[in-house]
């Protein structure tokens, strides 16, 4: 469990006073807003691509139809393709411990298991300094 965070030099709120520091401040912000309005935007046709997009499908399969061919000469091909899972520390640890608890295991493998059990809980961390707004 994390330790309750003490108020440090870094916590404290200062005014701004220097009018660059206030215009980037401010540009900063209206970056911000502009991001999250086209991030909107790009959302909302994403969602609008993926229902046409089914309906092309659900045609395509019903009549059979693997390929079409397009006005501009390239074409929309109904492919299946196929992709693994990502391996996570999560799922790595679970697959290990299932693995260790069997009694086929020896002493010696189950040892190695448990650290690189341990190695997962403990890897490395990254630390990063990013602005947040709220």
């Amino acid at each position: 469990m994390d330790a309750p965070k003490t108020p440090s030099s870094s916590d404290e709120v200062t005014e701004l006073n220097d009018p660059l520091v206030v215009r980037n401040v401010e540009r900063y912000l209206e970056f911000k807003s502009q991001i999250k309005t086209y991030q909107k935007k790009i959302n909302e046709l994403k969602t609008a691509q993926k229902l046409v997009e089914n309906e092309i499908q659900k045609f395509m399969k019903s009549n059979d139809i693997p390929a079409m061919k397009l006005n501009d000469k390239s074409e929309l091909k109904l492919t299946t393709r196929e992709s693994k899972k990502s391996v996570t520390p999560k799922w790595m640890k679970d697959e290990l411990i299932k693995v260790s608890t069997s009694k086929d295991v020896s002493d010696a493998t189950k040892s190695m298991m448990k650290e690189i059990i341990s190695k997962i809980d403990n890897r490395p961390t990254t630390s990063k300094e990013l602005l947040v707004h709220k």
